[in-house]
């Protein structure tokens, strides 16, 4: 199922719409990435046995939807768990794909997220929060992102009064950053390098 398949049981069109846009545009700007055979070898082992479980990035794209990422990390509740979870970062997933691929997955999480909190968000302000957010939060992994955006939907970093605010989801981001920084700063090196 792709993001915001269903809202309150009603089929929306108009972000379904969105969404098919955003994933056929994957499939024409993301060809199963030629250059990926030559750069494999500089990818992480992670990265490396992420990237062999999909057939090219808009396979990566339609499958780690919201509802997918948040079924799937519902136990990592805090910050601390999803921190020490070491699942795959952004940065990573740039590495194993483009930056185009990731910015592609954050619009489609935003357009979630706007039908979701009931208010409308048009290409232009998605795709610049997506490459904000893709620039800002370069070392979160799959887990982090994930429970940012369920706090960002349970209010825990401001509220949405009717419109989408680019500035609400960024400022979001920088708050969960320092809470995670906290987090880093209680910990040994040995453990901050491994998760960083």
């Amino acid at each position: 199922m792709l993001p915001g398949d269903w809202h309150n049981g009603i089929k929306t069109k108009k972000n379904m719409k969105r969404i098919k846009e955003l994933t056929e545009t994957a499939l024409i700007l993301i060809p199963q990435n030629a250059r990926l055979a030559v750069s494999k070898k500089d990818l992480t082992e992670k990265a490396r046995s992420f990237l062999e479980s999909f057939a090219g990035p808009a396979e990566f794209v339609i499958q780690f939807n919201y509802d997918y990422c948040r079924a799937r990390y519902i136990a990592l509740r805090s910050v601390k768990s999803a921190l020490m979870s070491e699942f795959i970062k952004i940065r990573e997933l740039a590495a194993c794909f483009d930056d185009e691929t990731i910015q592609l997955w954050l619009e489609a999480w935003l357009v979630n997220l706007s039908q979701h909190m009931d208010f409308e968000i048009n290409e232009s302000q998605a795709k610049e929060t997506a490459i904000a957010l893709v620039e800002d939060l370069y070392m979160l992994n799959l887990a982090e992102i994930t429970l940012l955006f369920r706090k960002i939907r349970k209010g825990y970093y401001g509220r949405f009064y009717g419109k989408f605010d680019m500035q609400t989801i960024l400022t979001a981001a920088r708050q969960y950053r320092i809470e995670r920084g906290k987090i880093l700063a209680g910990l040994s090196t040995e453990i901050q390098d491994k998760l960083i």
